[in-house]
């Protein structure tokens, strides 16, 4: 998987989660939305997703997606 698709997918979730008006997370579904406007595949923005998990720029809380805390 493309690299510039990780960064898509985590930057997707810093816009959405990013100011006082929006939520501290941005459900899993909405992500995988906006990704697909971008031309994005499916597969590819669920590997992304399972991949900023696993590297700890992502986490998941009750099927909602945030920026790690660091």
């Amino acid at each position: 998987m493309a690299t510039d698709i990780l960064e898509t997918v985590v930057e997707i979730v810093a816009s959405n989660t990013d100011t006082r008006m929006q939520t501290e997370t941005v459900p899993i579904s909405r992500v995988k939305q906006i990704a697909k406007y971008a031309n994005i595949p499916s597969a590819d923005t669920e590997d992304a997703i399972k991949r900023a998990l696993e590297d700890g720029r992502l986490e998941e809380i009750d099927g909602q997606l945030k920026l790690a805390d660091f």
